[in-house]
């Protein structure tokens, strides 16, 4: 009987090791069952670890639950913080992500569960950082550079454009400046940093970039100047002047008896050159005065080269109507002679102009016709009542022309008397020419 019990008791023991054996094995595949998570028996109140201590002694099991469950990661416990990855590619990924056109990746059909008992379903791909793991990490802030051309002085299209950060610039516009040379985009107006298409983009907002210029050097050519039968000063007779600068100042040239028209390119005809034209011309070039004749001009000229000292000239009494005379007489000046009559005096008496006992009377006549007539009546007045002459001055009879008539007249009288005062000074043929080209009707007596 003793020994039935023993050998039952032995038994009841036998069995209760291995019901415990099998219920540590149990509790062990729930807490390493690390491929499937869903099928895992949580231990977030250390339930398992508890019943694992009080049992170790009982089972004879020598390993600490620190050890033991050390080995195994349950599911339930809190994450870990996921480390931040960053990828150099994201960025250009993003610019071309379109959930609208992405494809989805192909599925199982059915909705089966898969290894971690959840259904797959097919979905949009987002681009997303390497190692970023399933879902963690999140979208970066994108940002853009607003990028303004500024052509400084020239013409650029295409003048403003954005661009993301870490883009590179790429190729930028050509700008044109007229005389100038495009030497790149810089980032201030003069001086600054040259940038190219290779250039990366950093940071965010809005950039000038600014056209820098070299001037074109321009060439330059030597303009002779031609005084085509005039005269002009040595030192004004050529220039320098660049191309696509204007011609500038031309220097003065003098022909006597001429007026200057201009400067042509060809001495007789061609086309007529301004001031401010523009020198178009890469080689030496010949510019050559045109004249116009002006025959009072040429005329006053040729009477200006007569010059006659004070001590030879002639002295002349001028009588411009009975017994009235002037001071100032332009027909004497022009004559080079010398008036014998006071400012102050108008109305003489013959005693009054013997006593200034003058070379030359002149006398102006409202008619040549009457010329003779005045000469022997101004010899009369020069006698004394006896007859004798007094004064025997030579007499000329002038027509009223002479001081009042057209600027041309008076010239040509001046001329006229004067080759009569001062014999030789014209030759009779220049008289003749001066008085057709000024246009006197009648010569002097």
């Amino acid at each position: 009987m003793h020994y039935k019990r023993t050998a039952n008791i032995r038994i009841l023991c036998l069995a209760s090791i291995v019901l415990c054996m099998l219920l540590l094995c149990g509790c062990r595949v729930r807490v390493t069952d690390n491929t499937n998570y869903s099928r895992t028996v949580p231990d977030e109140d250390g339930l398992l670890r508890d019943e694992y201590e009080m049992r170790r002694d009982e089972l004879g099991l020598t390993e600490t639950k620190e050890s033991v469950f050390s080995r195994f990661d349950f599911s339930g416990q809190p994450e870990e913080e996921e480390e931040e990855f960053h990828d150099e590619n994201f960025e250009s990924e993003m610019e071309n992500y379109d959930p609208e056109t992405i494809e989805e990746p192909e599925g199982p059909e059915d909705t089966s569960q898969n290894q971690q008992g959840g259904n797959r379903q097919g979905t949009p791909r987002v681009p997303r950082r390497n190692g970023g793991g399933g879902g963690g990490g999140k979208l970066p802030e994108i940002k853009t550079v607003t990028v303004t051309l500024d052509a400084n002085g020239g013409t650029v299209s295409g003048g403003k454009f954005t661009r993301s950060e870490g883009d590179l610039l790429g190729e930028l516009p050509v700008p044109q400046m007229e005389g100038y040379t495009f030497e790149g985009w810089y980032t201030e107006a003069e001086g600054g940093e040259k940038v190219t298409a290779e250039t990366k983009v950093t940071g965010s907002g809005t950039v000038t970039l600014y056209a820098h210029w070299k001037a074109i050097p321009q060439a330059s050519a030597r303009v002779t100047f031609d005084p085509n039968g005039g005269s002009i000063s040595s030192g004004d007779s050529t220039k320098t002047v660049r191309k696509g600068d204007a011609y500038g100042s031309f220097p003065g040239a003098a022909y006597d008896g001429y007026e200057l028209i201009g400067w042509f390119t060809e001495p007789e005809g061609g086309t007529q050159v301004s001031e401010e034209d523009i020198f178009d011309s890469d080689s030496d070039m010949t510019l050559y005065a045109h004249w116009e004749y002006n025959a009072y001009k040429y005329w006053d000229t040729q009477l200006s080269y007569v010059n006659i000292s004070d001590s030879d000239k002639a002295d002349c009494y001028i009588e411009i109507g009975d017994h009235e005379t002037t001071g100032k007489s332009a027909l004497l000046n022009m004559a080079k002679a010398n008036n014998v009559a006071g400012s102050k005096d108008k109305t003489v008496t013959d005693d009054k102009i013997i006593s200034w006992a003058p070379d030359y009377i002149i006398i102006v006549v409202n008619s040549m016709d009457n010329a003779s007539a005045a000469k022997s009546e101004m010899q009369d007045r020069l006698k004394d009542e006896e007859g004798n002459v007094l004064l025997d001055p030579e007499i000329i009879v002038v027509p009223k022309a002479a001081v009042n008539g057209s600027d041309s007249e008076k010239l040509y009288y001046g001329i006229s008397l004067c080759n009569r005062l001062y014999s030789g000074v014209f030759s009779e043929s220049e008289v003749s020419q001066a008085r057709s080209e000024l246009g006197a009707g009648e010569d002097i007596q």
